[in-house]
C-alpha cells in the first residue's frame, strides 16, 4: 500500500488553493492524486472509499511496524483511523467533490520501450523558460521526438509514427521515466495525454502548445555539417577545466585546446589532439552532450553546429565572440 501511495505523491499539490488537491482519492480499487496539472493513479488493495489527506496518510503508514497488523477504518466523524499495535493515527478526510481527473480521449498504441528511451535521451535538453512554456517539454511528431532549451536542439528517431503532434510537459516526462516500465498505450484529448502501464498505473498530464515545431524542423534540415568523433577524453577535459570558467561559464576552443581564457598563459587548458575547431560555448551546456552525442562539427561556428548520436541528432549554438565571423 505504501508504495502505491508514494507513487501518487508526485501529483499531490503543495498548495491548497483548490479543496482536495492535498488529498488522495481512493475508490474502486485505485488511489489517485491531482495537482491541477498532473494526475497519477495506481491500483491499491483497499476497500474503503475516502479522500484522506495525502501527507498525513503517508506518515501514518510509514510509521507502522511490521511486528503488528495494520488495520484501517473510518470513524463516525469521517476520519481514517490507522491502528498498528499501540500506535494509532486519525487522518483527516474531506467529503466534498474534488477535481481528481480520470483518463480521457482516444486510445493510441505506442512503442513504449522506444518512447521511454527517447524521453531518457531528450530529458536533459528540455527547456525551463517560464516565458516560453512550449519549450518546457518533449514534442512528439510523426516518427520523431524533439526537445530544445534554446541553445541545443535534439531530435530522436522513434521509428513508429505517432498520428498526432503532442508536446508533453517536463513534469510528465519525469513521471513516465520514474515508473521504470514501458507504457502500453496513450489516451489523448485536445488538451491532455494519459500514459497507461501494464500494472494499471496511469499518468495524465496537460499538453503544451507546439509553436516551435516548424522552426526547429526547418533548422535541423537546413543546417548541414560533417561531424567528426569527439576527441578522446573530450568530456573529461570539460570537467577538468570547469572550476576555472568565468561567470558566464564559458569554455573556448582554439589551437587544439579547450581553455577558460582566450589569452595565452592564463586560465586552465586541456589539449585536444586532432581537434581543429574554434569557438565559445557554455561549458555546462556542452556537457549535456556527454553520453548522447558521438560526433560533432564545430566548423560552422558561430552558426549552429551539428552533432550526431545513436538514433539522435541535433544542433548546438555557441556564444558569439567579437572577432567571430
Amino acid at each position: 500500500m505504501l508504495a502505491e501511495l508514494k507513487f501518487c505523491m508526485g501529483a499531490v499539490s503543495k498548495k491548497d488553493l483548490i479543496p482536495g488537491m492535498k488529498h488522495f482519492c481512493i475508490e474502486k480499487g485505485t488511489v489517485r492524486a491531482y495537482n491541477g496539472a498532473l494526475g497519477l493513479c495506481a491500483p491499491i488493495d483497499f476497500d474503503i472509499e475516502c479522500k484522506p489527506h495525502a501527507q498525513q496518510l503517508i506518515k501514518a503508514i510509514s510509521n507502522c511496524s511490521e511486528e503488528h497488523v495494520v488495520t484501517i477504518s473510518m470513524t463516525e466523524t469521517g476520519r481514517l483511523r490507522v491502528v498498528n499495535g499501540n500506535y494509532k493515527v486519525f487522518v483527516d478526510c474531506i467529503q466534498e467533490e474534488t477535481p481528481h481527473v480520470l483518463p480521457a480521449g482516444n486510445w493510441i498504441p505506442i512503442d513504449g520501450k522506444e518512447l521511454r528511451a527517447a524521453f531518457a535521451v531528450l530529458q536533459p535538453f528540455v527547456g525551463s523558460d517560464a516565458s516560453r512554456p512550449d519549450v518546457n517539454g518533449i514534442l512528439l511528431h510523426a516518427q520523431s521526438a524533439y526537445a530544445t532549451n534554446n541553445v541545443i536542439v535534439a531530435q530522436y528517431w522513434l521509428g513508429t509514427p505517432i498520428p498526432l503532434t503532442l508536446n508533453v510537459p517536463s513534469e510528465a516526462v519525469r513521471e513516465v521515466l520514474r515508473v521504470k516500465e514501458d507504457a502500453t498505450h496513450i489516451q489523448v484529448t485536445e488538451n491532455s495525454i494519459t500514459f497507461h502501464f501494464p500494472d494499471g498505473r496511469w499518468i495524465r498530464s496537460g499538453l503544451w502548445q507546439h509553436t516551435y515545431l516548424d522552426q526547429i524542423v526547418n533548422l535541423l534540415e537546413r543546417v548541414q555539417g560533417n561531424p567528426m568523433p569527439f576527441p578522446e577524453n573530450f568530456f573529461e577535459g570539460l570537467e577538468s577545466v570547469k572550476p576555472f570558467v568565468n561567470k558566464m561559464g564559458e569554455v573556448y576552443f582554439q589551437n587544439g585546446e579547450m581553455t577558460t581564457e582566450l589569452s595565452d598563459g592564463a586560465g586552465a587548458r586541456y589539449a585536444l589532439q586532432g581537434f581543429p575547431h574554434a569557438g565559445c560555448y557554455v561549458l555546462e551546456i556542452m556537457q549535456k552532450l556527454d553520453g548522447v552525442a558521438k560526433s560533432i562539427d564545430l566548423s560552422t561556428y558561430p552558426n549552429p553546429c551539428v552533432w550526431h548520436g545513436d538514433k539522435v541528432r541535433g544542433l548546438i549554438v555557441g556564444r558569439h565572440l567579437p572577432n567571430a565571423s
